[in-house]
């Protein structure tokens, strides 16, 4: 139904759309750099998606920092967070939202090897006392279970401010998310932040008390 109403409106385009209209179009590396452009970034293509280059510049990346200060919970973090990486800083989430962001804080950085990939990750948010740890969806499902199954046990008291980007999370999974948080020591909730890695990372980012389905569709 969303769908259709969006075909209406003058400009929508669809990008399967595009992949069927330009299947047999090759190729070609542009012959020109924008001399803008400070660092290339390697999107996940949305999680599952088609995976692209992002190139971005400076101030882009600066923007995106400077837009997520505003955040009083951040702002009460300042200079003296520390923060625990979940992704490895080759695409925008890893780069901007989690290393960019935080030192133009000033606060301490914690970089787990192989990330949230690992239950390793989850043991380090209690051995480092993480003040901000970012993750998503994925991730919490497998700390989720590793939990159920007595693989692991895990303590987030001292958690200031939970970040889960990378992918959309229904109300539904986001309550029980939260109450996953609360059963293990959590006292926040969870921070639901989405962005296109074009906009400069977590352009989005929902009031962790809101109960309604609030960031993109299932």
């Amino acid at each position: 139904a969303i769908e259709g109403k969006l075909r209406q409106m003058p400009g929508v385009v669809f990008l399967r759309d595009l992949f069927v209209k330009y299947e047999t179009t090759p190729l070609a590396a542009v012959k020109t750099v924008d001399s803008k452009s400070a660092v290339i970034f390697h999107t996940s293509g949305t999680t599952k998606g088609i995976h692209k280059p992002i190139p971005m510049s400076d101030q882009a990346m600066n923007a995106a920092a400077i837009g997520m200060q505003s955040l009083p919970q951040l702002k009460e973090l300042a200079g003296k967070a520390k923060v625990l990486i979940s992704v490895d800083p080759s695409n925008v989430y890893g780069m901007v939202d989690q290393i960019h962001l935080p030192l133009a804080l000033g606060c301490t950085l914690v970089i787990v090897p192989m990330g949230a990939n690992t239950l390793s990750f989850c043991r380090a948010i209690n051995f480092y006392k993480a003040d901000i740890v970012f993750t998503s969806a994925s991730y919490l499902d497998v700390w989720f279970g590793a939990v159920a199954q007595g693989t692991i046990k895990v303590d987030f008291s001292s958690v200031k401010m939970m970040i889960a980007g990378g992918s959309y999370i229904s109300a539904d999974n986001r309550k029980r998310y939260n109450d996953f948080l609360a059963a293990n020591g959590g006292t926040v909730k969870l921070t639901n932040g989405y962005g296109l890695s074009e906009a400069g990372g977590a352009c989005i980012l929902a009031d962790p008390e809101s109960e309604g389905d609030v960031i993109g569709y299932s």
